[in-house]
């Protein structure tokens, strides 16, 4: 099976944002992972998409491979460098804050997917048996629950039964 790769190195945007539109696409196919990223409002889907684009590119001239035919195999977001900066509004006197601009490193990886035989030649309707559906009726016991009997009621029905029994 043929992988084809595309790198996009030190991207300005945090791995955690990247993560979240990489999630969406992982797995699908070409032509619907592109769709999906066009109408994504996150600057993180354009920045996917162009990576992705320039996977199905080298698809095409390098392994002359058809658009339809790929699916997104991996999407992989790691941390790159970070730039560091002192804020001094931070803190109070001498106690600045620091920013941490984070960086991506962003790989995405095609793969051919292959059709199944079986998958393709389904039998014709005739041809297929068709079964009933049965539901399956749990039968609940008839047996009705014993009747809770408190203290004074069971004082009441002695009393009852001596009365009746004079």
């Amino acid at each position: 099976m043929v992988q084809i790769r595309a790198e996009g190195k030190h991207l300005p945007i945090s791995p955690r944002k990247l993560r979240l539109v990489a999630d969406v696409v992982r797995g699908k196919r070409l032509q619907e992972a592109l769709t999906i990223l066009d109408h994504l409002p996150q600057k993180g889907a354009r920045i996917l998409r162009k990576v992705v684009a320039s996977a199905s590119a080298n698809a095409t001239n390098n392994f002359n491979l058809g658009e339809e035919s790929l699916f997104l195999a991996q999407v992989i977001v790691d941390e790159g460098a970070r730039y560091k900066r002192l804020d001094y509004s931070h803190g109070a006197r001498f106690n600045g804050g620091m920013i941490k601009r984070r960086l991506s490193h962003l790989r995405v990886v095609l793969e051919e997917k292959e059709e199944k035989e079986g998958s393709k030649a389904k039998k014709p309707k005739s041809q297929e048996k068709i079964e009933p559906k049965v539901k399956k009726v749990r039968s609940k016991s008839k047996a009705k629950p014993e009747k809770v009997v408190s203290k004074k009621e069971s004082k009441k029905e002695k009393s009852t039964k001596k009365t009746s029994g004079k």
